[in-house]
């Protein structure tokens, strides 16, 4: 990998906490987040953040669009155990992806509110 790359996050699954609060189901709660989060407002490039903070950021913008209710929103992010992320390289001359790809959790601890 040269010295021109960068490196960007995308979102490859989220698990929510094994109890969840009233009113939601586990299952379809996850597959929900996933499929939409995933997916984005505007498609998965809009998705490829800088850092891991940037990733709660962008999934807080989601959920908020798709909610419009910050009561639920709030509620949803206490719920979350973990997201797992991707860490892509990109060549910044040739604009080639990498193919070495990390994959790492990060915990619902380490979000932004």
């Amino acid at each position: 990998m040269s010295d021109a790359s960068v490196s960007y996050f995308t979102i490859k699954c989220i698990e929510l906490k094994s109890s969840i609060a009233d009113g939601y189901e586990k299952d379809s709660l996850e597959r929900f987040l996933n499929q939409y989060i995933s997916r984005g407002v505007q498609g998965p490039v809009r998705y490829f953040c800088g850092s891991e903070i940037e990733v709660y950021a962008k999934i807080r913008v989601v959920m908020e669009f798709m909610q419009q209710d910050l009561a639920s929103v709030n509620e949803i992010f206490e719920m979350i155990q973990f997201i797992e992320l991707e860490q892509w390289f990109l060549d910044s001359n040739t604009g080639n992806v990498s193919p070495g790809l990390l994959s790492q959790a990060i915990s619902g601890e380490n979000r932004v509110a």
